[in-house]
């Protein structure tokens, strides 16, 4: 992935990340944070080509796999041209703001702050404010994205994505490496209509994973597809002139556990229900953070992966000081329906 600065690109694209809005009740303001990623799609097709063959031959892939159109569409955003040193304007409901310069790896930030009248008028039904992104230096159309208006109180879901609702296999490599960019996404059976269940009673949604950014827009597609809730989503910063290659996939449990953290501060009086998988270290990270937000965590719910090899002493040391009948494991979705209204009644969204 490269870079260019100062001189304005005709052709730049801007992807808005969706985040979540606070409510400030001290100055009846939504605070809005803004993230985003400025990049140019690498134009030479002679270039692509060499990164599209250097990259499958690192995956270990068949010698024409760079054909496969899967595969082509899920490697490209590795490849984009970032752009650094721009600085965005921002706007919302006739508020105005600038977002930082990005940096080297094209990404940008900022807040903006809506009044709650002007924010109430705009929203969507499920809570989703829209933002327009526009560079000064150009004179192509804004961009679009959204933030999501959480409440201080109800109800929010973060789940994991990879193994938890989709199909990864995260401990083999090599079917990983296939689940990830040669084959059709896979949803695990029911879990997007349980969630759709939840969302129906007030729950927000925050999906956190340990996937770089340049798979939001395929696993962003995969959501809306399987019909699962919209929700802020909460990916790994890579770039890979900085990193190994093996890094893209490597278990990155800090920056998870770091995002899950900011909502649970940035929320403190919302109550939340964990969902993950024993693949990964979500039991560790979701009991951690139950122990220290005991308070706020409602439930907290591990799918035993069935080609992991599962330890029971494990969960028992992960979970140890929270209330057995606060976590549960589960392999069917059943475990989740039968939980569900019980725990949607004790907190009203």
């Amino acid at each position: 992935m490269t870079e260019t600065s100062q001189q304005a690109i005709q052709g730049e694209n801007v992807i808005f990340f969706p985040t979540a809005a606070r409510w400030d009740s001290s100055r009846g303001n939504w605070e809005i944070p803004v993230h985003g990623w400025i990049f140019q799609p690498e134009a030479s097709s002679k270039v692509q080509r060499a990164s599209y063959t250097l990259f499958r031959r690192y995956l270990k892939f068949k010698v024409r796999e760079e054909l496969n159109p899967l595969f082509r569409e899920r490697a490209q955003a590795f490849f984009y041209v970032n752009v650094r040193n721009r600085q965005l304007r921002i706007t919302s409901a006739g508020t105005e703001t600038l977002s930082s310069k990005s940096v080297g790896h094209g990404h940008f930030a900022g807040m903006i702050r809506v009044p709650g009248d002007l924010a109430s008028k705009l929203q969507t039904d499920d809570g989703w404010l829209p933002l327009e992104a526009e560079d000064p230096q150009l004179s192509n159309s804004p961009h679009v994205g959204k933030a999501l208006l959480v409440p201080e109180r109800g109800i929010s879901v973060i789940s994991d994505i990879d193994d938890t609702i989709k199909h990864s296999e995260v401990r083999d490599r090599k079917q990983l490496l296939a689940n990830t960019f040669l084959r059709e996404f896979r949803a695990v059976p029911e879990t997007a209509e349980v969630y759709r269940i939840w969302q129906q009673a007030g729950a927000m949604f925050h999906y956190v994973s340990s996937s770089p950014w340049q798979l939001f827009q395929p696993l962003e597609r995969f959501l809306a597809e399987q019909q699962f809730p919209t929700g802020t989503i909460h990916l790994r910063m890579l770039r890979l002139r900085d990193a190994r290659l093996i890094r893209i996939f490597s278990s990155r449990s800090e920056s998870k556990a770091r995002a899950i953290e900011d909502l649970l501060k940035n929320y403190p009086q919302r109550k939340f229900i964990f969902v993950g998988d024993s693949g990964e270290r979500d039991p560790e990270i979701y009991g951690t953070l139950a122990r220290r937000y005991s308070n706020q965590v409602l439930h907290t719910f591990i799918r035993e992966v069935p080609w992991h090899r599962q330890l029971q002493d494990r969960f028992a040391k992960a979970f140890r000081g929270v209330p057995a009948e606060n976590w549960t494991l589960f392999r069917t979705i059943g475990p989740i329906r039968e939980r569900m209204e019980s725990m949607l009644k004790l907190e009203p969204a």
